[in-house]
């Protein structure tokens, strides 16, 4: 299961029997490792990125190097 938006995310945890194993952008693994793989992978992206500010919003499957240059100028985002 890999939704895309946040809308087939809940109708995959509501439509879930038993546990899930969310997988996220494989930074770490989150949870115990049973059930069926839910992976985050597909909701992905930085949504919202003001270095004068140091926020940097990033969508669940988003890998955590991701966010490195995202306001360009080869310049690593911070990593909070």
């Amino acid at each position: 299961m890999t939704p895309e938006t946040e809308e087939a995310l809940a109708q995959m945890i509501v439509a879930a029997d038993g546990p899930l194993r969310i997988v996220g952008g494989g930074t770490r693994p989150i949870g115990r490792a049973t059930g069926a793989a839910l992976s985050l992978a597909g909701m992905a992206g930085i949504t919202l990125y003001e270095p004068g500010a140091l926020t940097l919003v990033a969508k669940a499957g988003t890998p955590a190097g991701r966010g490195a240059g995202a306001a360009g100028g080869g310049k690593p985002a911070p990593c909070v």
